[in-house]
């Protein structure tokens, strides 16, 4: 009974240093609010976006705001099978978690694209077909109405 306790116990103190470490780490991001994530917007000279926080060496590919710039996307990996797409989205009290996006994760997916009027979402994925139910070796452009 008591081996029982102590290993509860431990559970319970590893728990609560990770809750306090976790909100550490959020209290320590930025407040990414208002166009381009707070960042500087951009010029005629080539620079950085958002180091640290967009840009943080992990390969980004591809970017892209919806035309209302409160959605952004970033295709993060380098090749296959390592591909997934993240997003944010400003909420009403400015804030932006970069996660990723709930429809990708899964799947091999990249190389997307948001139609001119910011209604369509199309990318490239090797997601399951209706069909088949497996993932493809082929990727097949995938379409979807932005948030």
């Amino acid at each position: 009974m008591c081996r029982k306790f102590e290993y509860l116990l431990l559970v319970v103190i590893i728990l609560m240093i990770g809750t306090v470490c976790a909100q550490k780490r959020t209290s320590d991001f930025p407040i990414l609010a208002g166009p381009y994530l707070g960042q500087k917007p951009p010029g005629m000279t080539p620079e950085i976006f958002a180091p640290g926080i967009i840009s943080t060496g992990y390969s980004e590919r591809q970017i892209a705001f919806t035309q209302d710039g409160k959605e952004l996307f970033l295709w993060l990996g380098e090749n296959r099978p390592y591909c997934t797409i993240l997003w944010t989205k400003e909420t009403d009290d400015g804030r932006n978690s970069l996660q990723v996006a709930p429809f990708s994760g899964k799947h091999v997916d990249m190389k997307f694209s948001i139609s001119p009027d910011g209604r369509t979402f199309l990318f490239s994925s090797n997601r399951p077909h209706e069909m088949s139910g497996n993932p493809t070796d082929n990727l097949d452009i995938w379409t979807m109405e932005t948030h």
